[in-house]
Order: structure tokens, then C-alpha cells, then sequence
């Protein structure tokens, strides 16, 4: 570490900066118009029904927007073969239009199993924005001949109001000081080769907010992506996009414009675990990274 200073667009789960109080909000699920079939998985005593996607049967649901949408995903594992824990990836389009492809994790649920006792993938969540209007999505997985059960809900789960605490992680480029109106704060940045990283134990939630670096030659706007590895394997990736703000400067690094900040929220899994955040597919030299984490989950190992 370096010692220097302490999408249609809008359609993934990017926004900007949440306030440190979370409200409660409500949840329903959304009946698919299409899919490759049902599927009820059973967890303990309880039957919980799926519709099942493939990348030639994809699920479709009709959605009027704005809303957010929770997709639920399990991998259907073939047969009686055990692979190891892997990840595939889920796309979403909307009106025939890629909205995101994100890359979710998976190994075989030890809680979890088809009505027919048949293995499945633990549970993997994804959250995307779908803009006002009418709209027919498809939900399905990219690669051929996989198969994933999923539920989609309106919305995101009721729970109890949440107090977000900045957390300092291991591995960083550099800290800096953010100044935005009358407040500042440390974020740390990240380059193209040197990510962000922190080792957490969950399950817990994690919010990151994402900077993009603006200077003379970026323009007012830039795309970028976003890869999340878990313990060193892919798990999840965003791809992003950001204006540069009129609000925010970097006392210590006067070059730099920093972008308008991009919230990106991750389930971290049970145990202690090492998330590595990185920067691709722009020319930006680098971004700033600022973590919170529920204040009554602070723990590290």
C-alpha cells in the first residue's frame, strides 16, 4: 500500500450514494409468462415453486416500471455429476436489450434439493433496475445446455432499519480525502492492477461505492466494469457507467475529478472470506472504493 493521503441506461443496480439508514420496503413475487417448465425445490419441510430458464427457454415476465426487481437463482445440476463449486453467468434483457450479465457463484446446496431429491445450487441473488414504462423481460443463463430454477420479485425484502458504518479494507492503491459539499471522508483507490481488497466474515451485507477517476481527456462521461472475486474466484461483475461530479474534489489530488458515486451491494456468504474489488474495461487511470457494512456486523478476521 501506498502511503500518500489519508443501464437502456440506469437498468442495473447502480445508483448513487445511499443515505446511512436503510427504511423497510416491500416485496411480491412475479408470476413468468414463459419458461422452460416449473420446478419446486423443497428446503427443510418447506416446497417453494421455481420457473426454470435456459438460454433457448428463458424466463419471461411483463413488468411496468420503474421498479426493482430480485431475481433468485439456483443452478439445476445435470444428472448424478458433482462438479466442484463454479460460477455461471445470468443475463437479463429487457424489450430485447441486454440489460446485465452478471457472473453469480455456486456450489451444491447442503439445504436444498429438488421435490424429486435431485441436487441444486445454493442461492445466489441479483438486483436490476427496470426503467418506467411496459416492459417484457427474459432472465436466462448465457452458457449452452445449463439450466438455473428462478423466482423474481418486485421490490426487496422488508427488514429493519439499518445503520451503514464505513470499513477500512486490507489492500488498496493509495487513501485519499473526499471533499463533497461540506463533508469529507477517506475512500482508498484502486487501479487496473491493484484492487481493493477485504477479508469479512458473513453472512453480512457489503456496500460499495465506486468512483471513477475524470480528468482532461475522459469527457463528462465513462463505462467501466467492475469484477468481484471470492477468495480469489470470479463471483460477481458490474458493469457501470458515470458522470464526473460537480461536487466532489480530492483535496490531495487536484488532477483528478472524481465521478459521481456508484453503490453496488453484495450478500456476503457464511464464514470469513476474502473479496478482492477490481477495475476494468476502462481508461480511467483509477477509482475510488469507500466500504460500509451494517454496523451491528462489524467483524473481521
Amino acid at each position: 500500500m501506498n502511503g500518500r493521503g489519508l443501464i437502456l441506461a440506469a437498468g442495473i443496480i447502480a445508483m448513487a450514494a445511499a443515505p446511512a439508514v436503510e427504511a423497510k420496503t416491500t416485496t411480491k413475487r412475479i408470476q413468468a409468462t414463459a419458461s422452460a417448465g416449473p420446478m419446486k425445490v423443497r428446503v427443510g419441510a418447506k416446497l417453494s415453486n421455481y420457473d426454470l430458464a435456459s438460454r433457448q427457454h428463458p424466463v419471461e415476465i411483463r413488468v411496468k416500471g420503474p421498479s426493482s426487481l430480485r431475481v433468485l437463482s439456483r443452478y439445476v445440476f445435470p444428472g448424478a455429476s458433482t462438479p466442484a463449486a463454479t460460477s455461471y453467468r445470468i443475463r437479463a434483457e429487457i424489450d430485447g436489450v441486454e440489460l446485465r450479465t452478471s457472473v453469480e457463484s455456486f456450489g451444491i446446496s447442503k439445504s436444498a434439493a429438488t421435490e424429486a431429491g435431485g441436487r441444486i445450487g445454493t442461492l445466489e441473488t441479483t438486483t436490476i433496475r427496470v426503467p418506467t414504462g411496459d416492459h417484457r423481460v427474459h432472465i436466462f443463463p448465457i452458457e449452452d445446455g445449463a439450466t438455473v430454477a428462478l423466482r423474481i420479485f418486485r421490490g426487496t425484502p422488508a427488514s429493519s432499519k439499518i445503520t451503514w458504518v464505513s470499513f477500512q479494507p486490507e489492500g488498496y492503491a493509495e487513501a485519499a480525502r473526499l471533499q463533497e459539499k461540506e463533508t469529507e471522508s477517506t475512500v482508498y483507490r484502486m487501479t487496473q492492477t491493484q484492487p481493493v481488497t477485504v477479508t469479512l466474515r458473513g453472512p453480512l451485507r457489503l456496500r460499495v461505492s465506486t468512483r471513477l477517476d475524470f480528468d482532461h481527456t475522459n469527457g463528462v462521461t465513462q463505462s467501466y466494469v467492475v469484477p468481484i472475486l471470492l477468495d480469489g474466484k470470479p463471483w460477481k461483475s458490474f458493469p457501470l457507467k458515470s458522470r464526473s461530479s460537480h461536487t466532489a474534489v480530492y483535496p490531495d489530488f487536484p488532477e483528478i475529478v472524481p465521478g459521481q458515486g456508484k453503490m453496488i451491494e453484495l450478500a456476503v456468504p457464511s464464514g470469513t472470506h476474502t473479496i478482492s474489488i477490481g477495475l476494468e474495461a476502462t481508461t480511467a487511470r483509477g477509482a475510488a472504493v469507500k466500504l460500509r457494512v451494517p454496523q451491528r456486523k462489524i467483524t473481521v478476521q
